[in-house]
């Protein structure tokens, strides 16, 4: 009985979703230890179906949010995960989930492989970064490595000591990679750099 009643609250849910097409599920409440193949395996586990990628959302400081998100390249197959989900432990954590769409400002761009380098000279040019991505595969077509545009609120002549770049990268993985790179460099008078994944408008 109350696994009927469980099955007729998820139908309610997934009614007033309004969610014509959803693409994607949000899983919450992950553990923040959780890495990306474990998340992948709890995948397999839960029999998912049509689930291309796993991703895992960190914020700037690249510290685990908690949250993860599941991209179907079958979205008839999320409504059926969304239930399978329902009552979902991993690692002794109840794990909620949601349902979002293409549209929804829980979808990350380029699904985690746009990666902010924070912390070089403002004068820095494009050719510096490009050597700092040398041995690092990236996306293919224009515009994988662009500098983040000043906010007009700094001042009058838009004037900085340090800029932000952001480099668009082939996979999730090669992101990481050169993140943890990153991560460890030091430059001018020993000034950390930052990098960190992109995700919606934390540019």
């Amino acid at each position: 009985m109350a696994t009927q009643a469980a099955r007729r609250g998820v139908d309610t849910v997934l009614r007033s979703t309004g969610l014509n097409s959803p693409q994607y599920i949000l899983l919450k409440n992950i553990p923040h230890y959780l890495t990306p193949f474990e998340l992948n395996r709890f995948v397999l586990q839960k029999k998912l179906q049509g689930v291309s990628e796993c991703t895992i959302i960190y914020d700037k400081q690249q510290e685990p949010t908690g949250t993860a998100l599941l991209t179907h390249s079958i979205p008839n197959y999320v409504r059926d995960n969304f239930r399978n989900l329902q009552g979902a432990y991993l690692y002794g954590r109840y794990i909620d989930s949601e349902m979002a769409s293409v549209s929804s400002s829980t979808r990350p761009d380029d699904t985690g492989t746009l990666v902010v380098v924070a912390g070089l000279n403002g004068k820095a040019m494009m050719d510096t970064v490009a050597r700092m991505c040398e041995g690092y595969t990236l996306a293919h077509g224009d515009d994988v490595i662009r500098k983040v545009p000043l906010p007009t609120s700094v001042n009058v002549f838009n004037f900085t000591l340090y800029s932000r770049w952001v480099v668009r990268f082939a996979n999730e993985s090669e992101a990481h990679r050169f993140i943890m790179e990153v991560q460890s460099t030091k430059v001018g008078s020993g000034v950390p750099l930052r990098a960190y994944i992109a995700f919606g408008t934390n540019l």
